[in-house]
């Protein structure tokens, strides 16, 4: 039994004195784990300007938190849309409790400019997720003939809409991000 008690009492006596030298692990913060962001940027560039534009932007900041609380996930492309189209936003569907949209743009051009027109895509992607019944082609396609400007048709035929909405988030985020300092 002295054998016993005498390493249980020098088990005490380590454990003593490390409680006594050593902080309380529970002491320390834990950081705040955050659920990942609905946003998918698979174009290492691009994810690249879209974190920097989210570290200098409040209206990328903004739309990017609407978004992450609506459940749309957003997924981005680049590819060069044709004359005068910069972006586009299409709803690819539901599922899951989510709503799945693809934002192209059009990634030739300078970093601010680009970021702008991430913003005015985010935007119509925010106008997306303000309309739950929006899941498909035509419930998007009804969503903007009530809240946009019909442009024409593209040469694939599809519709084209615009929102002064969107217009104003491009402007406000290159307005942000040429006043930034980089």
């Amino acid at each position: 039994m002295s054998i016993i008690f005498r390493s249980a009492a020098l088990a005490a006596s380590i454990v003593a004195s490390l409680w006594i030298s050593t902080p309380p692990l529970l002491a320390h913060s834990t950081p705040e784990i955050k659920p990942p962001s609905l946003i998918r940027v698979p174009i290492r560039h691009l994810e690249s300007w879209i974190a920097e534009g989210l570290a200098r932007s409040a209206t990328l900041r903004t739309l990017v938190e609407r978004l992450d609380r609506a459940h749309v996930i957003v997924y981005f492309g680049v590819n060069p849309l044709g004359a005068g189209m910069l972006g586009r936003t299409q709803i690819m569907g539901a599922g899951g409790g989510f709503r799945y949209v693809h934002i192209d743009v059009d990634d030739r051009g300078q970093r601010i400019p680009v970021l702008s027109i991430v913003g005015h895509e985010l935007q119509h992607a925010a106008e997306i997720a303000d309309d739950p019944s929006v899941v498909d082609e035509p419930t998007l396609a009804a969503l903007y003939e009530r809240i946009g400007t019909e442009k024409g048709f593209r040469q694939n035929r599809t519709r084209w809409f615009e929102t002064d909405a969107a217009i104003e988030a491009g402007r406000r985020v290159y307005s942000e991000l040429v006043t930034a300092s980089w």
